[in-house]
This record gives C-alpha cells, sequence and structure tokens, in this order.
C-alpha cells in the first residue's frame, strides 16, 4: 500500500487519523481487487476501536446512500447498492454473502447491532461493511471525479463530531 492515504491524514488527530488510514487502506484494496492488502487493512483495523470504526464506517454509507437516494432509500436501492457491491466483490472476496452483506447496510442505517448476528463473526461483518462502503465510494467518484475517500471520511468525521455536540432537548 501507498503512504499517499497516510500523509492524507498526516494532520488528523488520533484515533481519527489511525482509523482513516486503516479505511482508506481497505477502501484501496477493495478497489482494486487486492484480496491480501484487504486482509491486512480489515486486521489493522480490527486493533482499533470497535465502536469508534462502527460510527465511521456507518456514517460514510449513509451518507453515500444519501447521494445516491436523495428521495429516500427504497427497495431498489437497496438491491443496487447490495447488487452492485456483489458484482464488485465476487470475483475477488471467496467469503462474500450476500444476507451478510444485507445486514451491513441495515447496520449502517442504525437498524441493527453487529451483535445481533450471532451466525457471523465480527471480523467477517466488518468485511463486508467495508466492502460495501467501498463499492458506494467507487460509484461515487464515478459519478462526480472530485469525490475522494478523505473528503468523504472528512465530511462524515464532521457529521459525527456535530451530532456528539449537539444539544439533546
Amino acid at each position: 500500500m501507498s503512504d499517499q492515504p497516510a500523509n492524507s491524514y498526516q494532520r488528523w488527530p488520533e484515533p481519527a487519523r489511525a482509523i482513516c488510514v486503516a479505511l482508506d487502506d481497505a477502501v484501496s484494496a477493495a478497489r482494486a481487487a487486492e484480496p491480501a492488502d484487504f486482509a491486512q487493512a480489515r486486521i489493522d483495523l480490527l486493533k482499533l476501536d470497535r465502536e469508534q470504526l462502527n460510527a465511521l464506517v456507518g456514517a460514510v454509507t449513509r451518507d453515500l446512500l444519501e447521494r445516491f437516494n436523495p428521495d429516500g432509500l427504497d427497495a431498489e436501492g437497496v438491491e443496487a447498492a447490495v447488487r452492485g457491491c456483489a458484482a464488485a466483490a465476487a470475483g475477488w472476496y471467496p467469503t462474500l454473502n450476500a444476507e451478510t452483506l444485507l445486514w451491513a447496510l441495515v447496520g449502517a442505517l442504525g437498524m441493527a447491532d453487529a451483535e445481533e448476528r450471532d451466525d457471523t463473526s465480527y471480523e467477517e461483518q466488518l468485511a463486508h461493511s467495508l466492502l460495501l462502503m467501498s463499492s458506494l465510494l467507487g460509484d461515487a467518484a464515478r459519478a462526480d471525479a472530485s469525490v475522494t475517500t478523505a473528503g468523504v471520511l472528512a465530511a462524515a468525521l464532521g457529521e459525527i463530531r456535530r451530532a456528539e455536540t449537539m444539544e439533546m432537548p
């Protein structure tokens, strides 16, 4: 993997920097269909705070789903996201599972928790969440060349920060 992602996040505070560098590595590996690099990125991510990682992956995935479904996510939007991801990953990720991919999408929307799936390891759930996020990022970058992984991660971190500092009534 290149040093480019680390340089993009050099000025970011920890732990955001470590999470974003590892996420960028995972996205790059998935988009390049590089199983060994994707596995290493997952190992790096599994060493980080699970709650923070899940929050960021969920925020990015939700943001991308909203970009492609501005009038709201319906069954067609869900099918397009899952189908697109499956098509992109099926040739190089041998344990791809459509049900786990669907659970990744549902989890990103905040409608399910990873712990609800006792038939699938957290590592495999994370892999499917990363595959979905990577696929959506690829779609977004093809639709708009100005979309970058770093830009999307920065926006998601900003949204998380805003949500955490907003006063609840």
